[in-house]
């Protein structure tokens, strides 16, 4: 016989403004990759964190509030 037991509930990762590489925490290496993509040099993996603007665009005003919360 087999005894199944209950499966634990499995959260999302919470999302973490900022988190363009979606590692779990928002950092210089998100800032870099945010100036590659800028620079058509690379790609990002969570866009959505990236719009700190609140625009729905990806441009230079959301690198500017980046650098502007990883100074803090």
């Amino acid at each position: 016989k087999f005894i199944l037991e209950a499966a634990e509930e499995v959260k999302a990762p919470e999302k973490i403004t900022g988190d363009v590489n979606a590692d779990g925490s928002f950092d210089v290496a998100d800032l870099v990759m945010l100036e590659k993509c800028l620079l058509g040099t690379g790609t990002l993996t969570d866009w959505q964190a990236g719009d700190l603007y609140n625009d729905g665009n990806i441009d230079v005003f959301d690198m500017i509030e980046m650098r502007k919360e990883i100074i803090k």
